[in-house]
């Protein structure tokens, strides 16, 4: 696997540049305040616990070593970490930064590998081989670096996994109705923040990848982390038991614990979603003991710590080092584990397959959008912030969208006109409801990701996108079942011609020839509201790191 490559400056004959280590350790000086500072941080931890795990890192350098031998630990540690690169292998096309408008936010990507290689093969369970996303979280850090969101993305999850550059090094193409997690197996990190992309409209700026061994590393190296059982379980396709009850996991059994899925008492059927509750209560109980006095203030605990961390990820070319580490830990030091929110995209049974999961619409695009905009989850209004109307709700572009659009299916409708420009009635079904799949027949390369994106940000449903022969005319396409919705689709893209010839029960296929010439602007109302209209209510769950973990397993 490449290594890290080496930032600029004088290195030393392992590829770690002095000033950089330097730097490190100059960052982390308030760690050397003795005991009178460990009392201090003490009570500061008590009246305002914060997330800052990277940031201990570089403490247990300097309590572990002193000032003047942290240099050649921060050379280990550093030398710990692998390079998973994604250079060229991201989409083209990505969705912009988004934000509120007051700095930018960070969306990095923690991929659970269930990879059975090396010493995770006694610890996984299984004899599949390759390597598969066994849990997928992305950790969006808001614009002002005060609040946190984990959000937890299914296995099952029904998905489009866009073109990827596939671990053979060849190019794949645009898969339809996979499973979330085979994009991990078919292309590594980069096939899955391209997939997450395309799913949410979040521009993924880093990530990091976990594997089995690693995660019982950490697990070990703070004590054991706190769980909570309501009732003993067996999990016989896991061969995994767990004891009822609150107590404190290690090892092999943590691992157990957040990797349970088949128990019947706990309402087991090999689904995700009773899986996630638990890993979310997990890691906030982690994150609790990682700041706790019994590793923050253990020197040697810190170390195993840091050297556990360190040798358990792989990160990309903007996060695979100490530093980079350091700098993300310095940057999110205001987070409270209270205002840490852990949700998960909203999903119902697949109607084709009750193995497989699919996102509850519009649901899933408000809550995508709403994390991408730094909107608070739980419906709370930052201190001091001034009522007003909120903003007009908009549904998250997938990836490869490049805004987050302002037309909403809440907005007035749109006149539907017919290939004859003779007026048919208002659409008569929300875009919500609208499968769409786009071909290019225009001749003309990227059309169907264009059409495809506007539709999104009008709130149609963008199944896939594709190519065709190349035709004149824009048609639409649709089995008889679904006129009303290609009525909706029509109201969109005038001058198209509605052909009730399709086959696919549960999609409209909408063919874009060579004379389409762009779609014009959602229609405005006649005269215009005397407010915005407010954003529509989240429909989620959520969870913050401060909850009882029992309230959540």
């Amino acid at each position: 696997m490449a290594r890290r490559r080496t930032p600029s400056g004088s290195s030393s004959d392992d590829g770690v540049p002095e000033p950089v280590a330097a730097d490190a350790a100059a960052d982390a000086a308030p760690c050397l305040g003795g005991r009178a500072a460990a009392r201090k941080a003490r009570r500061r931890r008590n009246r305002r616990r914060k997330v800052f795990i990277p940031l201990l890192v570089v403490c247990a350098l300097l309590l572990v070593t002193g000032a003047a031998g942290a240099y050649v630990v921060y050379r280990k540690l550093n030398g710990n970490i692998q390079t998973d690169a994604v250079e060229g292998k991201l989409s083209a096309d990505r969705p912009e930064v988004g934000g509120n408008g007051k700095g930018k936010p960070l969306n990095v990507v923690i991929i659970g590998s269930d990879s059975r290689a090396g010493a995770n093969k006694q610890l996984g369970g299984g004899r599949d081989e390759g390597e598969r996303s066994d849990t997928t979280l992305v950790l969006h850090l808001t614009s002002d670096r005060k609040r946190a969101v984990v959000l937890s993305i299914p296995r099952d999850l029904m998905v489009t996994v866009p073109p990827c550059v596939t671990r053979t090094g060849g190019k794949s193409p645009e898969r339809t109705r996979q499973m979330f997690n085979s994009a991990y197996e078919l292309g590594g990190a980069a096939c899955t923040r391209n997939t997450i992309e395309r799913l949410t409209g979040l521009r993924i700026d880093h990530h990091i990848v976990v594997d089995f061994s690693g995660f019982k590393g950490m697990v070990d190296a703070v004590g054991g982390v706190e769980i909570c059982l309501p009732q003993a379980v067996a999990d016989r396709t896991g061969k995994i038991s767990l004891a009822a009850g609150k107590r404190t996991v290690h090892g092999k059994e943590a691992l157990d614990f957040v990797r349970l899925r088949h128990d019947e008492s706990l309402g087991g059927n090999g689904s995700d979603l009773g899986r996630i509750k638990r890993q979310q209560a997990f890691i906030a109980s982690l994150a609790k003991q990682m700041t706790s006095s019994k590793v923050l203030f253990n020197p040697a605990r810190m170390y195993d710590l840091a050297d556990a961390v360190t040798k358990s990820i792989r990160a990309d070319e903007g996060l695979d080092s100490v530093k980079a580490l350091v700098d993300l830990g310095r940057s999110v030091q205001g987070v409270k584990t209270s205002d840490m929110t852990f949700v998960t995209v909203p999903v119902m049974d697949s109607p084709t397959d009750k193995n497989r999961l699919e996102p509850i619409q519009p649901d899933a695009r408000r809550l995508f959008q709403a994390i991408n905009l730094d909107e608070h989850l739980d419906g709370k209004k930052p201190a001091g912030a001034a009522p007003g109307p909120a903003p007009a709700a908009a549904p998250a572009a997938q990836a490869g969208t490049p805004k987050t659009g302002a037309a909403t299916s809440a907005a007035p409708p749109s006149p539907a006109v017919s290939s004859a420009s003779a007026p048919v009635p208002v659409r008569p079904v929300d875009p919500t409801q609208v499968h769409v799949k786009v071909l290019n027949g225009s001749g003309r390369p990227g059309v169907a990701r264009e059409v495809g994106d506007e539709l999104t940000r009008r709130g149609f449903v963008v199944d896939a996108t594709g190519s065709t022969a190349q035709v004149t005319s824009t048609t639409i396409e649709h089995a008889p079942a679904l006129a009303e919705q290609a009525k909706t689709l029509a109201a969109a893209l005038p001058g198209s011609a509605v052909q009730p010839e399709g086959t696919v029960p549960e999609q409209v296929v909408l063919t874009v020839g060579s004379s389409y010439a762009g779609m014009p602007p959602a229609a405005a109302p006649a005269s215009p509201p005397p407010s915005p209209a407010p954003a529509p209510s989240l429909k989620v769950a959520t969870r913050d790191a401060d909850q009882d973990i029992c309230k959540a397993t």
